[in-house]
């Protein structure tokens, strides 16, 4: 009985073993006997049973421990997964192409770009040597760039090289690219990250921009030399006119003067004679003047002038010649007047060409009305006709050299208001015109205070 009470001690045997052995030792009858020591066996039984019930729970927490660890590694699978597929999303939408190529020259990765750009398969690439994508000229002086960057790595940002890059399509055509380069360390080695960007078109266009910037030198050479030549026949043209105009005039003055018979005869054609030749000489004149304006070389001598100087001479000068047309020159100086800054025979032409103008424009026993009042920063002149006025599609086009109104072709080389502009802006003002058809013209221009 202690021989089995002791068995029974043993946690490691079951009950049915426990049975067994009683059995084995004495039969049926050492089992009967050990009955007097159930109830302390029961107390062995018991804790047995709790060992047993304490190892399953053991057992089942180590399960639960292995379940929460596959778990855990469940989700970090996915959010490695996502971060993956973010980066690749990220790689793929990107407008540059992007490739990673490993220590020995090796394409590791490209993005969608790159195939779109270079034409290849992305299983034509990976593992293929990146100087596949360079010109066959360039292939080894690329390698060599290469490897010397890789033994000094260092960020390389777009536009850093004055090289013109190229890349190599699969059909073996060649674009102008820029690349960016940057390296890190990687479990496999060195990597770098080579960004490339198509510039063929800002290639073109700057080209393009070249080719127009040589093309525009060109034309401003010529140009220069054009008015230069322009410069040289103008003084020869002046030179050698002018010298006979002034004999003429001369000779004219001296047939003015012939006495008799004849004398009358003899005056109108001097007089005809002096007027084509003053005609003429304002005609060089005004040739010699435009000249200078468009070369930059016009120059005004500025003065302090009280306005009303400058207007009442020309106003006075071109009376008689409003009157023998039946017309009449209005003058009206507005009170508040200063003087201007001007160069005075300068003006006094601007003043004149416009009261000419008028005078031709204005019908008989019309008027001619000229008008200066101050202004914040000067003065404004105004010449209002009261002729048929400016169509509206012209009123544009008046101060352009060689422009002439219909009614005017032939009188002129249709410079005036042209000069005249000149004359006003390189006094610092502006001048204008403004009219309707049927209501007359007035043209402005403004002067600075002194």
């Amino acid at each position: 009985a202690l021989a089995l009470a002791g068995t029974l001690l043993d946690p490691r045997i079951g009950l049915p073993n426990q049975v067994n052995a009683m059995v084995g030792v004495g039969g049926w009858t050492a089992f009967a006997l050990s009955g007097i020591l159930f109830g302390f066996s029961g107390e062995i039984l018991r804790r047995a049973r709790d060992r047993l019930i304490l190892s399953r729970e053991k057992e089942l927490a180590s399960n639960l421990k292995l379940r929460d660890a596959i778990t855990s590694l469940e989700v970090h699978v996915a959010a490695a997964e996502a971060a993956e597929a973010k980066f690749r999303g990220i790689f793929e939408s990107a407008q540059d192409a992007i490739l990673l190529v490993g220590q020995s020259g090796e394409i590791e990765f490209v993005n969608d770009q790159v195939l779109r750009w270079f034409g290849y398969e992305r299983a034509e690439l990976i593992g293929r040597s990146v100087e596949l994508l360079v010109p066959e000229s360039r292939r080894d002086a690329h390698r060599r760039a290469r490897e010397g960057y890789l033994s000094h790595p260092a960020r390389r940002t777009m536009g850093a090289t004055s090289m013109d890059l190229l890349g190599r399509r699969k059909d073996g055509t060649e674009f102008s690219v820029d690349i960016a380069l940057s390296t890190w360390k990687s479990p496999s080695g060195m990597l770098t990250a080579a960004i490339i960007r198509d510039i063929s078109e800002r290639k073109s266009q700057e080209l393009e921009l070249k080719r127009s910037s040589e093309e525009n030198a060109r034309l401003y050479s010529e140009a220069q030399r054009s008015l230069q030549l322009r410069d040289e026949v103008l003084g020869v043209v002046s030179h050698d006119l002018r010298n006979p105009l002034a004999s003429i005039s001369l000779a004219a003055q001296l047939i003015g003067q012939i006495k008799g018979e004849d004398s009358g005869r003899a005056a109108r054609f001097a007089a005809s004679i002096n007027r084509s030749a003053e005609f003429m000489d304002r005609l060089i004149g005004d040739l010699l003047q435009f000249a200078k304006i468009q070369a930059g070389k016009f120059t005004v001598e500025k003065q302090p002038e009280p306005l009303t100087s400058v207007l009442t001479p020309i106003v006075e000068m071109n009376q008689p010649i409003a009157q023998a047309r039946g017309l009449r020159i209005e003058l009206d100086l507005k009170p508040g007047l200063s003087d201007i800054a001007c160069d005075k025979r300068r003006v006094g032409q601007v003043v004149s060409n416009l009261v000419s103008n008028a005078i031709k424009f204005t019908p008989e026993q019309g008027t001619v009305h000229v008008t200066a009042e101050p202004t914040d920063q000067g003065a404004m002149v105004s010449v209002r006709d009261d002729g048929p006025g400016i169509p509206a599609e012209a009123l544009p086009h008046v101060f352009d050299r060689f422009w002439q109104a219909k009614e005017t072709q032939g009188l002129g080389a249709g410079l005036g208001l042209s000069i005249a502009r000149g004359i006003v802006e390189a006094h610092g003002g502006k001048i204008w015109a403004e009219s309707q058809t049927g209501s007359g013209a007035t043209f402005r221009f403004t002067l600075p205070r002194a």
